[in-house]
């Protein structure tokens, strides 16, 4: 019974981990973008 529920949910964490680490690459792109280029705040 276990072991069905885990391979049940392991395609859905493995998915979930995977989104959140794309997530933090785009942030810290996203930082070092503004960090580097300051006139782009002006667009905010």
């Amino acid at each position: 019974m276990l072991r069905s529920i885990k391979c049940e949910l392991s395609p859905t964490l493995v998915g979930r981990v995977e989104v959140e680490v794309e997530v933090e690459v785009e942030v810290e792109y996203f930082i070092n973008e503004m960090t580097h280029k300051p006139n782009a705040l002006k667009f905010w």
